[in-house]
């Protein structure tokens, strides 16, 4: 079964593109959290990374009318160059992002991959977040009686909050 990205309106569109943000920006929260603790906690922050990635790479899919899914990022990319491979080009290789799914608890440099992978998943994050925005902001729109969009764009994303060091109580 392929998914029609007309089969929507902008509307559903842009209110699961929202949902996905939000799962996004949650699971890279959850694992800035885990590096950042003390002591840090790679291992657990390497699932948040990937799943924040995944998430997004999914919708995107989803708007160039496909419904696979992967185990990996490395399937997703795939899928991705050959629907899109202006935007397979702009992610970059992504390798942070292979070698996080690929360790395991008792490797050396576990804290140094979960790091990698995390900025490599926050570079990712905002282009797909900015594919997706460019690719709902070409729909057209819905009349709309309630309120009018900000800017004509479609979703508008929340970056996700910025910690700086722990608070305490």
């Amino acid at each position: 079964m392929t998914l029609d990205a007309n089969a929507k309106s902008p509307t559903e569109w842009d209110d699961q593109a929202e949902e996905t943000f939000d799962l996004a920006d949650g699971e890279m929260r959850a694992a800035k959290l885990l590096l950042e603790a003390d002591p840090p906690l790679a291992g657990p922050s390497i699932p948040h990374s990937l799943m924040g990635v995944e998430f997004l790479l999914i919708l995107v899919l989803r708007l160039l009318g496909s419904d696979q899914g992967f185990d990996t990022v490395e399937g997703y990319l795939k899928l991705v160059s050959e629907n899109a491979p202006d935007l397979r080009r702009s992610l970059g290789p992504l390798t942070p992002l292979k070698k996080a799914e690929e360790a395991g608890s008792a490797d050396k440099d576990l804290l140094k991959t979960s790091k990698a992978a995390y900025r490599a998943a926050e570079k990712a994050r905002k282009i797909l977040c900015d594919f997706i925005e460019e690719r709902l902001s070409g729909m057209s729109p819905e009349p709309q009686a309630e309120k009018p969009k900000e800017e004509g764009k479609g979703v508008k994303r929340r970056p996700a909050p910025r910690s700086k060091g722990s608070s305490s109580s």
